[in-house]
């Protein structure tokens, strides 16, 4: 065998090896016509936000970022507003693939709460005269048929 054939040889080789080796298909897009969401709006006492943000990204995103890789959840926010008229200034969403997730969510929870060690902000417990919230404004569960979290604009709700 010529050199030439076996260059050749391998040059095939190593083309249909790297055509075999394409990226995967990429996972179609989940169905969130059917997606159900939790929301808890609150208002947060004058000059206490940053601190309540702090104490829900180290406890309440912490336990939806466990129950999200889990698949316990399909995904979660935070919105702040600096709307002084609204009855809210922070609304925490959890969005649950459909009714079943939903009504399942303390099965989801309960084991990473337990796991969970609360994280304390400057002694923050979020209970007592030590709560940072001034009122909850509202908690409630929004089933949209678009499966797709109001905007901004569309988040007001009076306490």
């Amino acid at each position: 065998m010529s050199i030439r054939f076996i260059s050749a040889l391998l040059l095939c080789i190593g083309l249909v090896s790297s055509a075999c080796q394409q990226d995967p298909l990429p996972e179609p897009a989940p169905d969130r016509s059917r997606s159900v969401w939790s929301a808890d709006f609150m208002r947060t006492k004058p000059g206490q936000q940053e601190r309540y943000l702090a104490f829900v990204d180290a406890n309440w995103v912490a336990l939806r970022a466990e129950a999200l890789e889990a698949g316990g959840i399909v995904s979660y926010q935070v919105y702040v507003s600096d709307d002084t008229t609204a009855g809210w200034d922070v609304a925490l969403f959890t969005e649950y693939a459909d009714e079943a997730a939903h009504a399942n969510a303390e099965t989801v929870f309960r084991p990473l709460m337990d796991a969970h060690t609360l994280v304390l902000i400057d002694s923050l417990s979020g209970v007592g005269p030590d709560n940072p919230l001034k009122v909850t404004a509202a908690s409630l569960t929004l089933r949209s048929p678009m499966g797709s979290l109001p905007s901004r604009a569309e988040l007001r709700v009076d306490g």
